[in-house]
């Protein structure tokens, strides 16, 4: 299986992984103003936000598809979103 290239989301196209929250039948929502991350196949299989607060950062809305669970793609999408801000998280 080819490792899922992780990118963080243009706003404009944040309603892509509010539509795979959506598919997933998760209540999880971008929010505005956050920071939006995926690992892509064809499609969005895992994201996350970092939603800014008076500190830092408040990581948010982690999902991975079910198959594509325990195969450490969380991880690597958490430490390639930490390495884009400098604050507290």
């Amino acid at each position: 299986m080819p490792t899922p290239a992780i990118r963080q989301l243009p706003a404009e196209l944040q309603p892509l992984l509010n539509k795979f929250y959506r598919a997933q039948r998760s209540q999880m929502r971008g929010m505005p103003g956050a920071s939006c991350w995926v690992a892509m196949d064809r499609d969005i299989i895992a994201g996350l936000c970092l939603t800014p607060v008076a500190e830092g950062y408040w990581l948010t809305g982690l999902l991975v598809a079910p198959g594509y669970r325990s195969q450490g793609l969380a991880r690597r999408l958490i430490e390639q979103a930490l390495e884009s801000v400098r604050s507290p998280v």
